[in-house]
């Protein structure tokens, strides 16, 4: 923690938060920061993974005392399993649905590392939920009160739903998936310093995960200048203006509103364009991709311009919403 306070501060931008800022220049490839996991856990759509390791669960080994799978007995005999082992029985015994209980794994976690861990908890208290905004999609919120906060309230004996959502909310917003095919790894880590990085589609920063342990290394992708805020990419840049932005406002609630977002060709490189169907040689670019908004485009180098209705209302709208 030492070594990583010489490089960033934590500070708080009007309109964006609690983020980190270089307080020295950083060469690129230089490590800025590394974070172990508060909390680890499944996917909340999640097949089921074993609960120690994350690998995803194909034997049939499973702890005789909670019914829950671990990849063996070396797995589960971790002083994690055992302190959670009673928990894990009684929601067993409540849930019956194994992909329902995957979904109830990290927030029940999460809840336990309040309870038990306050100068720890004292990190993530802080961090966006954004409670509202995921309030106003019903159908998700409601699939989340009976799949997630009706089943913790009898799990752990709580009835404070609002905490409950909170923690959602946290998790959703602020964990990191993977999914590493080489050895079936696949799953979600809440790292406390990690969350506190902003996005850009033309980040500087980029962060990778060891998963013998899940500790996640930040390294510079360039020279950061001292004062300059540390970002990373969200969402790859590759997905193109309109999916990219769309699956920002759906997932982390704020518009991007970068340099690249800012430029319809996405500096030169025509990433979102379409070839105009008449011409082939017409690109057809955003004019705008706010979320649930017609699409009006524009077309560049192209004759065929009064096709331009059929394009928005169709072609283009398809990109937007694909994915």
């Amino acid at each position: 923690m030492d070594e990583n306070n010489l490089k960033f501060e934590i500070i708080n931008k009007p309109q964006i938060g609690r983020c980190i800022q270089a307080t020295r220049d950083i060469e690129p490839l230089e490590i800025i920061l590394t974070d172990t996991p508060s909390v680890l856990g499944p996917h909340h759509d999640s097949q089921p993974v074993c609960l120690q390791c994350l690998r995803i669960h194909e034997g049939d080994y499973y702890c005789s005392t909670c019914k829950l799978p671990y990849c063996d007995e070396e797995c589960s005999d971790t002083s994690q399993h055992r302190s959670e082992c009673f928990t894990l029985s009684k929601l067993s015994e409540i849930c019956q649905d194994m992909e329902n209980k995957m979904m109830v794994i990290m927030v029940m976690r999460l809840i336990r590392l309040k309870m038990d861990n306050s100068e720890l908890w004292s990190d993530i208290d802080n961090l966006m939920d954004h409670v509202n905004e995921r309030q106003e999609c019903t159908e998700e919120w409601e699939m989340f009160q009976t799949k997630v906060v009706d089943v913790l309230k009898l799990v752990l004996e709580i009835n404070d739903e609002t905490l409950i959502h909170r923690m959602i909310g946290i998790v959703c917003v602020n964990s990191v998936g993977f999914d590493y095919k080489k050895t079936s790894v696949k799953g979600r880590a809440l790292y406390p310093l990690l969350s506190l990085v902003s996005h850009s589609c033309v980040s500087n920063a980029r962060y990778t995960v060891n998963y013998d342990d899940f500790t996640v290394t930040l390294r510079a992708r360039r020279k950061i200048n001292e004062g300059e805020e540390i970002t990373i990419n969200y969402v790859p840049p590759i997905f193109g203006v309109p999916k990219r932005k769309r699956h920002i406002e759906e997932e982390w609630y704020f518009i991007c509103k970068c340099a690249r977002c800012a430029d319809n060709t996405e500096f030169g490189t025509y990433v979102s364009a379409l070839k105009c169907s008449n011409c082939r040689e017409g690109l057809i670019l955003p004019e705008t991709v706010e979320k649930s908004k017609m699409i009006y485009p524009k077309l560049a180098f192209c004759a065929y311009y009064s096709n331009k209705q059929y394009i928005c209302s169709k072609k283009y709208r398809v990109l937007a919403e694909s994915g």
